[in-house]
């Protein structure tokens, strides 16, 4: 699973690279960092709708989840030689023109799933407490 989180932060690296962001590989695990953020917390947002009928969300909780993951991703890919931007490329160059367009639809499909499902979820309960 943390082969496609490497190759979503070399596709958003590359692409702040590609606008001549001054640090693209700290956009891209910040991005990175805040896309798994919306993924664990619709998980917990999911569980607690089914459980509980109703969503705990502890703004304490959230802070220390995200700071926790952005740390996490920062030393992955600028400190880690085997993960970092360089390396991801010339993974990402082996690959077949098939497989990077396989990945890069899949990369797709994974960003715009996630904002829906979390920011869904945001409006949905926003709307049922009202």
């Amino acid at each position: 699973m943390l082969h496609f989180f490497d190759f979503v932060f070399f596709k958003v690296s590359d692409w702040y690279k590609a606008n001549k962001d001054k640090n693209p590989e700290d956009a891209g695990s910040g991005i990175i960092s805040l896309f798994q953020s919306f993924n664990i917390l619709s998980l917990k947002m999911i569980y607690d709708q089914i459980v509980y009928n109703t969503i705990y969300l502890n703004k304490l909780y959230v802070l220390i989840l995200i700071v926790s993951i952005m740390v996490f991703n920062y030393f992955r890919y600028q400190y880690f030689d085997n993960h970092n931007y360089m390396h991801e490329k010339e993974r990402w160059d082996a690959l077949s023109n098939e497989k990077q367009k396989t990945i890069r639809l899949s990369i797709i499909i994974y960003l715009i799933l996630s904002v829906v499902i979390f920011w869904g979820f945001v409006l949905f309960y926003g709307i049922k407490r009202m």
